[in-house]
């Protein structure tokens, strides 16, 4: 598929970009060749093939909700470096 260099010059405005007139006839047969590539793989029958989503099984790795008993607060506070009442006790950050 041929790109023509004004096609060329839009695409590369939209992309912000400024392209010197030597480099603008690379691109156009660079982005040639790749969009003659995409109109090949259309090409491909896939009309009995199933979509997927991943190329495997995957299972849901998250467990149940479950209710369970919580920690008592003395527990919860007993490891606690500072306490002050039934809340942690932590350094002020800010001045």
């Amino acid at each position: 598929m041929k790109i023509s260099h004004e096609e060329i010059r839009d695409i590369a405005h939209e992309a912000r970009l400024d392209p010197k007139e030597e480099e603008i006839e690379k691109l156009s047969l660079q982005l040639g060749r790749v969009l003659s590539y995409l109109e090949k793989i259309n090409e491909i029958r896939t009309d009995d093939v199933s979509p997927i989503t991943h190329v495997l099984e995957l299972q849901n790795v998250m467990r149940e909700d479950e209710i369970k008993p919580s920690l008592n607060l003395e527990e919860v506070l007993s490891n606690a470096p500072s306490v002050e009442g039934d809340y942690f006790r932590a350094p002020k950050v800010i001045e």
